[in-house]
C-alpha cells in the first residue's frame, strides 16, 4: 500500500493506527476505493466481501462526471452542473443480487447444462 500511495505522492500508512486485522482490513478496503475509482470494479469487490447488504441499501447521493476532452489540450467541458447532480434509492437484495442473470440464449445453447440463477 506504501508504494501505491507513493505514487501519489501520499503519506506512509501509520502501522501503530492499522495494526489489527478489523483495521487493517478497513484501510485495505479504503485504499481499494480510492485508487480504483471510477474503473467499475467496487460493485464486485464488496459483493465479494459479504458487505453489499449493509452498504448498498439506501439513499446514494453524487455527481456523475460526463464530459468531453479536448485532443488538442486535454481540457475537459463538463456538462452544466444541474446536470450532473443525482439521488437515488438502492436496493440490494442478498441471496440474489450477488449474481446476475443469465441470458436465455446462453442457457439455450448449453443444452442443459448452465440452469437459470436463483430468483431470476
Amino acid at each position: 500500500i506504501d508504494l501505491v500511495r507513493l505514487r501519489a505522492k501520499m503519506p506512509k500508512v501509520d502501522k501503530a493506527v492499522y495494526s489489527g486485522q478489523s483495521k487493517l482490513r478497513e484501510l485495505v478496503r479504503r485504499e481499494l476505493r480510492v485508487e480504483f475509482a471510477g474503473e467499475g470494479r467496487r460493485r464486485f469487490d464488496i459483493i465479494r466481501w459479504g458487505i453489499a447488504k449493509d452498504v448498498m441499501n439506501g439513499p446514494v447521493n453524487g455527481a456523475l462526471s460526463k464530459g468531453t476532452v479536448d485532443p488538442k489540450t486535454g481540457k475537459v467541458t463538463y456538462t452544466s452542473l444541474t446536470d450532473r447532480f443525482f439521488s437515488e434509492n438502492r436496493s440490494f437484495k442478498a441471496g440474489k443480487n450477488e449474481l446476475w442473470p443469465i441470458p436465455q440464449a446462453v442457457i439455450d445453447n448449453s443444452k442443459g447444462t448452465l440452469k437459470q440463477n436463483v430468483g431470476y
